[in-house]
């Protein structure tokens, strides 16, 4: 983030400030961009503040707006579920109402030869188990 740059150039700042505060006499041309360097901390610190209360505020209303989220997520799941008792979970009416219904999902179709190694697999099934149906097919 761009404060934290700001934070660590201030803590500079302010160090440079204090040394050159303590040795003033040696630079005395320097009083006046020594002052403005105060004010610019002052400025800065006051401006940090400032962000610090906005942050603060921005995470209560993240917190408000994922409450607000989970109650409207819990509500709709509520009418969905009275809808669904109602109409089914089938139903093509659960459209009007915003969802999908739940459709039976297809069996993939076989090919000739994945049915013919299911069969085969069934009878190797069957004839181990002992079944008297499995040995009247062989």
């Amino acid at each position: 983030m761009a404060t934290q740059t700001v934070s660590k150039r201030l803590g500079a700042w302010e160090a440079l400030g204090a040394n050159m505060r303590a040795r003033l006499a040696g630079f005395p041309q320097l009083e006046g961009t020594l002052d403005e360097l105060d004010a610019l901390i002052l400025e800065s610190k006051e401006l940090q503040a400032r962000q610090d209360v906005y942050r603060r505020q921005l995470r209560e209303l993240t917190a408000q707006s994922r409450n607000l989220e989970r109650r409207g997520t819990s509500l709709r799941n509520k009418l969905v579920a009275g809808a669904q008792s109602v109409y089914g979970v089938e139903s093509q009416q659960m459209v009007e109402f915003g969802v999908n219904p739940r459709l039976p999902k297809k069996r993939p179709r076989l090919t000739r030869e994945q049915r013919e190694k299911l069969e085969a697999a069934e009878k190797v099934l069957a004839a181990a188990s002992g079944s008297p149906d499995a040995l009247a097919k062989q």
